[in-house]
């Protein structure tokens, strides 16, 4: 290989390197363990019980794990995302009933605001007093 060749080569694999990586979709990005840190509902915060309360990501499946009467309780669900609305939709099936939320997403931290099964979708993450609005603020898990 020629010297010049060789430059060449070493530039190019130094600009290809500094080239950003594909950005993960959010889909992507939701996958794994997530706790309960805080939240509000109607108003108010949300009972100590539900903090700590485990919400599993996988592929579409979503599974919330928590204690209720000292037994161990799982709810599973399936989600899908939307990412081009405004604010980001986020659209849950418990048994064929479905929910609809908004989200948002900062590195280890995902809030989402949601009603009441048939309630319309939430415009902002706000829960005012007397709503059946909830906003939830969830921490990854190492």
């Amino acid at each position: 290989m020629s010297a010049r060749l060789g430059i060449v080569v070493v530039f190019g694999l130094a600009f290809a390197a500094n080239l950003p990586a594909e950005e993960k979709s959010d889909q992507d990005k939701i996958q794994g363990k997530w706790k309960i840190d805080s939240g509000t509902r109607g108003g108010q915060p949300i009972d100590e019980s539900r903090k700590g309360t485990i919400v599993a990501f996988d592929g579409n499946k979503m599974t919330m794990t928590f204690m209720r009467d000292g037994q161990e309780q799982k709810l599973e669900m399936t989600f899908k995302l939307d990412p081009s609305a405004k604010p980001r939709a986020i659209d849950v099936d418990i048994n064929g009933k479905p929910g609809l939320g908004i989200y948002k997403l900062e590195g280890d931290t995902l809030t989402i605001c949601h009603g009441e099964e048939g309630d319309a979708r939430p415009t902002e993450f706000v829960s005012k007093e007397g709503s059946k609005i909830a906003v939830i603020t969830l921490k990854r898990t190492k």
